[in-house]
């Protein structure tokens, strides 16, 4: 039963039963996935539509018009719509968008505490740092703490890695990504002009059917 209830508990710190440095390492590393999991959106809808644009108010939706003669063969789209292209394109830009900031704390924090895990590189190993930067970062507040210390691992660091650290979790804590969701999630810039023309297309194709339906 305390086995389980810490397992839900991940995401909550301050109420797991076993200490975190006691565990397997595995176990530990199965933790530092599950804290970065969760500063990304795990439920995203899909569009296959610009919500700034014409397409949104369905305008398009079930028109069909005869061709005339004269009339130009609409180009072939070329926009991969596959769920796979759009799945990896989400773990690209998410990844890089915060790799980067994780990857620059763990590094200045390492170099700061470099005297500390001369003298202990078992206490302040860089796995230690990765997962008290991911906590941060995720703002979950579980650590591994240090021996025979009531207070936290990075309790025990320097006034500079705890800046850096602070940096890390107020980055987490507020992440931009609500304010660019609605134009796909921040799809690669030539998808999006590649949809852009297609409406652009369209409503010129538009245009040109009904001059000729007047005339």
């Amino acid at each position: 039963m305390q086995r389980l209830f810490q397992a839900l508990c991940v995401r909550t710190g301050g109420f797991y039963i076993v200490a975190i440095s006691s565990l397997q390492i595995g176990t530990q590393v199965i933790y530092v996935v599950i804290m970065h999991i969760f500063v990304y959106p795990v439920v995203i809808t899909m569009r296959s539509s610009n919500v700034y644009e014409e397409r949104s108010l369905g305008i398009y939706a079930g028109e069909t018009t005869p061709k005339s003669n004269h009339q130009q063969e609409k180009p072939p789209k070329t926009v991969p719509s596959s769920r796979l292209y759009f799945v990896k394109q989400q773990l690209h830009v998410q990844l890089a968008y915060d790799i980067w900031w994780l990857a620059l704390a763990v590094i200045i924090i390492s170099i700061v505490k470099a005297g500390s895990f001369t003298r202990d590189p078992v206490v302040y190993s860089v796995f230690n740092i990765i997962f008290e930067t991911i906590s941060a970062y995720g703002y979950v507040g579980i650590t591994t703490g240090l021996p025979d210390q009531a207070y936290s691992f990075s309790g025990g660091w320097y006034s500079l890695s705890k800046v850096v650290l602070r940096a890390a979790m107020l980055r987490g804590r507020h992440r931009s990504l609500p304010v660019a969701i609605d134009k796909a999630i921040v799809l690669p810039g030539d998808y999006l002009e590649r949809v852009e023309e297609e409406d652009a297309y369209i409503r010129m194709e538009r245009s040109s059917e009904q001059g000729h339906g007047n005339v």
